[in-house]
Formats: structure tokens, C-alpha cells, sequence
């Protein structure tokens, strides 16, 4: 039956299609074929390999010239003349013809070759294109590649200009002969299909950047573009990415104690955030921009550089430094003066180090991030030594970066400042912000709020960052009651609601 079937189906072909394929008159637009199998391309005992595109089996040998016109890429064709024992014949369709492939037409006995006349074998689709012989009034049409168009396929598509393209929405689209590609924007990172904002060096290194080198990164500080070196791997500090936020150079009062550069927003030189550690100083947005749980502070002195490491987490360095208030570490002397050498001096009395170390006075020693000492045991009062960044006050009220102490001694240096955030770090433990006391069926149950969650004691106490206290009982105790209850308009609506409206002091 399924000979028969193809005998009846190519018997009508026969009707319509004679051997030399002329179908003008049965065919509607570029639709129309017309293939020629001219006597001059008939070859018995040849086969042309290596370019056959389909194989079927006919019952008639007639019949393989009529598929090869039904097939749109077909141009010649090799047929076995061995009858199976179905009574069928292989049938081979190729896409070209053997000009210009003279080498691959071969010597085969069983086999019968003949090619259409094609209007291909001059290749005139352009890109690639696969040209189809005996359409149009050309005699020839092109199946463009994607990303071309036009008769011949020879005009390129502007896939950005179209819309055309799966670009991500933070990627910036660039058309290519034939396609496009994807380039994330600046502070963003991925493969320009998929773009994420990238807000430190750390999220730079952790996104598959783990290489102890330096590279440019834009960073998304701010919702705004900013180039800096990201310094990868261990450079002295640790691994990690690190952000740079600041170089001070200590010949120079730019970044001097009682610069107004500690206290605002103004940014200073960001070229200089690009340039790794070289004597440009700069003050980065990431000084107030970027949150942190370590620094990394450098010094240079005769272009050897020192490090160290203060663990030390907060939203920025802003926030440590601006306000003016000592907030103390606890690296130790020896951790300070590795900075500067086998030269370094440091009193050995007071020792106070951190953030706005300051012994008080004007003319006393100070620094922005160090520590500064004095000879007297009696009191932190009128230091005469320092070492640090940011610094100011007697001796050598001008230096800025480095050690300087009673007795002359003067070394100046080249500050960085850098930043990066722990893997185990959680930036909630940041936001602390207060503790609260709640009546229940066991007596007052106590509360720390700290980001998104509420934490249950036994009693209220110094947890984490900020300070929680039981003088704050009884006053929480009725407001917090029914503040946030099922039905409080609060769950609804977009009012805060903060402990500045509790009306809360530090009084009992």
C-alpha cells in the first residue's frame, strides 16, 4: 500500500510537472519555480558527495527530478539506478550543482547524475545568504541569515533602532553586521541580557572576580556612574574587594584635622580614584555612600608600603568621623606604628586611638583615624604625638598623614583609605534602634528592634549597636501596647511612626 500511495501521488506530478520542470503557470508571486534539467548536465556513473540534502525512495526514476523542483534548495540530483526489493529507487537532492565542485562529482557505476541550470553558482546572496535557483523573475531568490534583509541580503538590520533585541534595560544596545550586542552600563555587571548594579568592590569581587589584581570598576553609588580600582584579592589586607574611599597626601592640608572635607559631601579629584596607590589625593562618594565592617588603612614612606586592618562596622566613614565624636578601637600601639617602621615614635602615656582621637585643645595632637599619646602619666590632656590620617596639632601643625612627635620628629607619608564588608557581616546589625518593653500575661517582656527584626530578652540591656535600657520601661510599656495592634490604622496607611514621636530622653 505505501508504494502504491507514492506511485498515485507521483503519478499526478507526472501530469503536471514534465521533465523539463517549467511551473510558471501554476504558481502565484515569488513562489513560482522554474528548474531545467538540460540534456548537456546528464552524467551517467557519476554522484556529486557531500552535498546532498534529503534522500527518498521514488518508484519511478522520472519522478526524482520532479521532487528535486518540489525541494526549494535543491539544484541536481544523484539517483541509484539499483531497484530495491520494494521496486523503488534511492533518490539523492543536492544544493548545488557539480560547477565549481568539479572535484566532488565521482566515479560511481550504480549511480545517475543530472544537474538543473542554476542561477546560483555565481552566488549572488550576499552574508551568507542561501540562494534558492529558479524563483522570481531573477531566477534566483535569497533566505537571508538573521540580521539582514533586502532582495540580495546584502542590508544589514539595526536591531537596536527596531527594537529587536533582548538587551537588558540597564544595557546599552550595539548593532553589528548582521547582529548586536549587549554591554551593561556603567555600575552595572552581567552579560548585558542580565545587568546588576554593582555598589562596591566586594560585590565586584564575590560576582566571579576573585583575582588578587587591580582593575577599573564603575560602581552605582548614589544611582550615579563612579570609575574607581577596585583592588582584588590580598594586596596586604586580607581578600576580598576593596573599595578605595580616600588618599591623603601628608606634605599637604588638604585632608588636615580641621578640613571641612571630614565633615561634608564634597567629593575631591575622583580621577584619583582610578589611579591606585600613587601620591593623587582624593576624596571618593564612597566615603559617604559606602557601608563597611572593615578598613584597610595604608601608608607609603619612601615608597614602601604598610598596612592595617580595623574591623569596624558602619554605614560609611562619614558616619564614624563628621560628627566629631571619639569612637575608639582597640588595635594597640605597635599595630599603629607599623605604619610608619622601625622609625616610628609614639608616646607611651594615653594612647588614644580611633576616630577623632583628640586629647582636647588646639594645639594639642590629633587625628581623624590613629592615635595620639603624650609623656605625662596624669591625664589625655595636651598630646605632643600622633600617628595617623587626617591628622593636626602640635608638633608640625601642618602634616596631614603620618607620625610625627615632641623631639622633632617629623615623617610624612601617603594615606589610603579602603573598605570592604565580611562575608558574615549583616548589615541589619547597623540599624539598632532601640529597645521596648511589652506588659503580658508573665509580667513585661522585653524587645530589641535591630532592621527588620524584634528580638525577645529576659531583660533590656546593651545589645548589639545603640544602647537598650530598663529606664525606658515604663514609658514603652503602654504606648507599645495597642501602637501596633491588628486593627491600628498603622498596618494600613503610610505614617512612620519612630521614637522621636515617643517623646523619648535619656531621664529617667
Amino acid at each position: 500500500m505505501h508504494s502504491v500511495s507514492i506511485c498515485l501521488r507521483l503519478l499526478l506530478l507526472c501530469f503536471v510537472i514534465p521533465s523539463a520542470v517549467r511551473s510558471q503557470d501554476f504558481c502565484v508571486a515569488d513562489q513560482c519555480r522554474i528548474l531545467e534539467f538540460s540534456p548537456e548536465k546528464a552524467f551517467e556513473e557519476k554522484r556529486l558527495i557531500q552535498h546532498t540534502i534529503r534522500i527518498v525512495e521514488v518508484v519511478d526514476p522520472r519522478f526524482c527530478e520532479n521532487l528535486c523542483y518540489m525541494e526549494p534548495d535543491c539544484v541536481s540530483i544523484n539517483l541509484d539506478k539499483r531497484e530495491d526489493r520494494h521496486g523503488n529507487y534511492k533518490c539523492e537532492l543536492n544544493n548545488v550543482t557539480h560547477e565549481g565542485y568539479e572535484h566532488q562529482l565521482e566515479d560511481h557505476e550504480v549511480f545517475f547524475y543530472h544537474a538543473a541550470e542554476s542561477n546560483c553558482v555565481k552566488s549572488p546572496c550576499k552574508n551568507n545568504a542561501r540562494c534558492q535557483s529558479g524563483f522570481t523573475d531573477k531566477g534566483y531568490r535569497c533566505i537571508c541569515r538573521p540580521g539582514f534583509n533586502g532582495q540580495r541580503c546584502s542590508e544589514d538590520i539595526d536591531e537596536c533602532v527596531r527594537g529587536l533585541h533582548n538587551c537588558s534595560l540597564n544595557a546599552y544596545c550595539n548593532n553589528t553586521k548582521g547582529s548586536y550586542n549587549c554591554t551593561c552600563k556603567p555600575g552595572f555587571i552581567g552579560n548585558g541580557r542580565e545587568c546588576e548594579g554593582i555598589t562596591s568592590c566586594k560585590e565586584f569581587y564575590d560576582k566571579g572576580k576573585k583575582a588578587n589584581m587591580s582593575i577599573v570598576v564603575t560602581l552605582l553609588i548614589d544611582s550615579q556612574p563612579v570609575p574607581v580600582l577596585c583592588h582584588l584579592g590580598n594586596f596586604g589586607c586580607g581578600d576580598g574587594g576593596w573599595t578605595p574611599v580616600m588618599k591623603i597626601d601628608g606634605t599637604k592640608t588638604t585632608f588636615h584635622y580641621n578640613k571641612l572635607y571630614w565633615s561634608d559631601y564634597r567629593e575631591l579629584n575622583p580621577t584619583g580614584g582610578q589611579t591606585g596607590f600613587d601620591e593623587q589625593e582624593t576624596k571618593l562618594p564612597t566615603y559617604w555612600n559606602t557601608s563597611f565592617s572593615q578598613i584597610c588603612l595604608g601608608m607609603k614612606i619612601d615608597q614602601q608600603l604598610r598596612f592595617i586592618v580595623i574591623k569596624k562596622q558602619a554605614d560609611s566613614l562619614f558616619s564614624l568621623i563628621a560628627d566629631g565624636k571619639y569612637r575608639n578601637t582597640s588595635l594597640g600601639r605597635e599595630t599603629w606604628k607599623s605604619l610608619i617602621g622601625s622609625d616610628a615614635s609614639l608616646q607611651l602615656n594615653c594612647n588614644k586611638e580611633g576616630f577623632n582621637a583628640n586629647c582636647g585643645g588646639k594645639i594639642s595632637s590629633k587625628a581623624r583615624i590613629g592615635i595620639v599619646g603624650k609623656k605625662k602619666k596624669n591625664n589625655c590632656s595636651n598630646c605632643t604625638s600622633r600617628v595617623g590620617f587626617g591628622t593636626g596639632g602640635w608638633p608640625f601643625f601642618s602634616i596631614s598623614c603620618g607620625n610625627t612627635a615632641k623631639g622633632k620628629l617629623s615623617i610624612t607619608a601617603i594615606g589610603y583609605i579602603l573598605c570592604t564588608i565580611q562575608e558574615n557581616s549583616s548589615r541589619q546589625a547597623l540599624y539598632n534602634v532601640f529597645c521596648f518593653s511589652l506588659p503580658s500575661f508573665f509580667g513585661n517582656l522585653f524587645y530589641s528592634y535591630q532592621g527588620s527584626q524584634i528580638t525577645r530578652f529576659s531583660s533590656c540591656s546593651v545589645h548589639t549597636i545603640g544602647p537598650c535600657s530598663r529606664k525606658y520601661k515604663n514609658r514603652f510599656g503602654p504606648l507599645f501596647q495597642t501602637t501596633f495592634h491588628y486593627n491600628a490604622h498603622y498596618w494600613r496607611n503610610y505614617h512612620e511612626f519612630s521614637v522621636e514621636k515617643l517623646g523619648l530622653t535619656n531621664k529617667k
